[in-house]
């Protein structure tokens, strides 16, 4: 699991909106409403599952590398790639104004472990995407590319990393007099709650009230809680309350709190 942030979006940190220490949650992704196309996806695994939420219904390349294109129809802003998925690799992001020549926005590499990750790099508005990967047959469960949203607040103490909090479900296998005779491992994943206070009406407004109006209990989500300092601490996530603030009654100010479950691996 991982942050990646471009060097370019380091050097460029005293003019971003947020700095590096607040968390990034990528939510809106392009490749909703996107045209996707590209290498073609193994049998039972096609291209169109990009768009898919769901971990199940996966993307396995047919050639390695893989090449995916994304015309957005009008110029969108993004500057996230989130990927959640096995044998990745090199990753390589492009953009382009017509279709045809694109521009290398970042690349690194995941390898071959299973892992979450998000590449935060510097905003870029235009019509084409491409994304390009190289790793040894990659298989990606997850992915969503977009403009994140960008915490007002940073996170301090009190707060449980989600890839240290795990969850397990474990049935005991009992004999007829009571024995222990083993356990299995019903269901695995993380779980925590994030908490963000003093945030200003107008921003909590224009800002985090389109998130938890976008129903994340049923469309997951990407969140790092602190990238710069924290980078192996992200996850693809969904909500397990209703998101609802509280005005603390200090100028308006406001405190929410949003609790999630994350995915493990594909078992």
């Amino acid at each position: 699991m991982a942050v990646i942030i471009s060097s370019a979006l380091v050097l460029g940190q005293a003019q971003l909106d947020q700095p590096l220490t607040h968390a990034r949650i990528g939510y809106q992704s392009v490749l909703d409403g996107a045209v996707l196309t590209g290498t073609a996806g193994l049998d039972g695994f096609p291209l169109i599952n990009l768009k898919n939420p769901a971990t199940f219904e996966r993307y396995r390349p047919s050639a390695i590398p893989a090449t995916i294109d994304i015309d957005c129809l009008s110029p969108s802003d993004v500057d996230y790639l989130a990927i959640q998925g096995c044998n990745i690799g090199l990753v390589q992001v492009f953009s382009s104004t017509d279709g045809t020549n694109y521009n290398l926005m970042t690349e690194y590499n995941l390898g071959n472990t299973e892992c979450a990750s998000m590449a935060l790099f510097e905003l870029t508005g235009t019509q084409f995407y491409r994304i390009v990967l190289d790793g040894n047959n990659p298989d990606v469960r997850a992915m969503k590319l977009g403009k994140s949203l960008a915490m007002e607040r940073a996170i301090y103490g009190g707060h449980s990393p989600i890839t240290l909090s795990p969850i397990h479900t474990v049935r005991p296998n009992l004999s007829e007099k009571g024995q222990f005779l083993g356990s299995s491992l019903q269901r695995k994943g993380f779980a925590t709650q994030y908490t963000w206070n003093n945030l200003t009406p107008s921003w909590y407004r224009n800002n985090f009230d389109p998130f938890a109006q976008s129903a994340p209990q049923a469309n997951p989500f990407f969140i790092a809680w602190r990238p710069v300092s924290f980078p192996n601490e992200v996850a693809y996530c969904w909500a397990t309350d209703q998101i609802q603030p509280n005005n603390t009654g200090v100028r308006g100010l406001m405190q929410v709190s949003l609790s999630v479950e994350g995915y493990a691996s594909a078992g």
